[in-house]
């Protein structure tokens, strides 16, 4: 599962990423679903989703900006005056019509409920899902809609 992204600021010391980096807050199994497949570090754990850590997972763009000469694992950057620890960052996927793929950073979606999401705004949330075949897609998509009916009692 994972938030709708959201606009931030990104810093390190003196360094600043643009104000259009996008946040996205995801939980453990995001990345995967996303395509965002760490390059080095790694992704989320349960653990540090649901216990609302200040982990990140840095898009390419958001590395090269703040780190251009050394590793960011284990550094710390800070997110709209939130402190939060790298632990990953992602393989870069480029630009589409000049506009980059990579100008993101992944925090769990719990640490964005609690405290980003604390005025009662930006709380839209969206739900991705991966079927285990494309043959599986619309029995995927039909157990999803059963579930998500019964989880909020509506009849069949």
């Amino acid at each position: 599962m994972f938030s709708q992204d959201y606009q931030v600021e990104v810093k390190r010391n003196e360094k600043t990423t643009d104000k259009d980096t996008i946040m996205l807050p995801a939980d453990h199994r995001a990345l995967d679903m996303l395509n965002y497949h760490p390059e080095r570090g790694r992704g989320f754990t349960e653990f540090e989703v649901y216990s609302a850590s200040r982990v990140a997972v840095l898009g390419n763009g958001v590395v090269l900006k703040l780190f251009p000469d050394e590793d960011p694992i284990g550094k710390k950057v800070k997110i709209n005056g939130h402190n939060f620890t790298v632990i990953g960052i992602t393989k870069p996927k480029g630009s589409i019509m000049g506009m980059s793929q990579d100008k993101y950073v992944v925090v769990p979606i719990v640490w964005a409920i609690k405290y980003f999401f604390r005025d009662g705004k930006n709380t839209d949330l969206q739900i991705a899902l991966k079927s285990p075949s494309l043959d599986d897609m619309e029995l995927s998509k039909d157990e999803t809609i059963g579930i998500l009916r019964s989880l909020r009692n509506c009849k069949p």
